[in-house]
């Protein structure tokens, strides 16, 4: 019997907007996908940028929303096909920012994407595009993720909004690692 092998998790976040954080994603996903990196790529901004990148080959009736909310549905009826084989995204589609308060409400709502991306399989990686501000979708994209890229302009406003909230966020869920959660 063959060991299903977890999704190495990448999450592309910064609190500042602007900053190609979805560009990244799109790149990085295609460029691994076309080097046979079974990839899923996961839009959680609402304004879904990502979402937009590629033209999908075959939509999901469903997105990121559900995926939360709606833990019984079929992945494949919420992880939508890309036009490029091995090329998969699940779309954002919460533009009012619900799923905010359904997280915030929730307990241990911090926690929940990563217990939901743990029953994602047949990925060898997963690419997690972000908002570019603080709140509880970037956070709890930031605990389950194995590496955190964060690019920034070559610019002083940028570099101190990263040293400022950027590595805030990382201060902040430190307290996590009490609960064996690498930060």
């Amino acid at each position: 019997m063959l060991q299903s092998i977890k999704p190495f998790i990448v999450t592309v976040m910064s609190t500042k907007g602007g900053v190609t954080k979805s560009t990244n994603v799109a790149n990085i996903g295609a460029f691994c996908a076309d080097h046979s990196i079974k990839t899923l790529m996961i839009d959680t901004d609402v304004q879904a940028t990502l979402s937009s990148y590629y033209h999908i080959e075959d939509s999901a009736p469903f997105g990121l929303y559900e995926f939360f909310t709606r833990p019984d549905l079929p992945l494949n009826e919420i992880i939508s096909r890309t036009e490029f084989s091995n090329l998969d995204l699940i779309q954002s589609n919460d533009p009012l920012d619900k799923l905010s308060t359904v997280l915030t409400s929730t307990p241990g709502g911090i926690l929940k994407f990563n217990q939901l991306v743990k029953k994602i399989d047949g990925y060898d990686l997963i690419i997690v595009d972000t908002r570019g501000t603080r709140g509880i979708t970037v956070d709890m994209t930031v605990l389950a993720s194995d590496l955190i890229l964060s690019p920034l302009r070559p610019e002083l406003v940028s570099a101190r909004e990263f040293m400022r909230a950027t590595l805030g966020i990382y201060k902040n869920l430190n307290i996590f690692t009490d609960y064996g959660t690498l930060i």
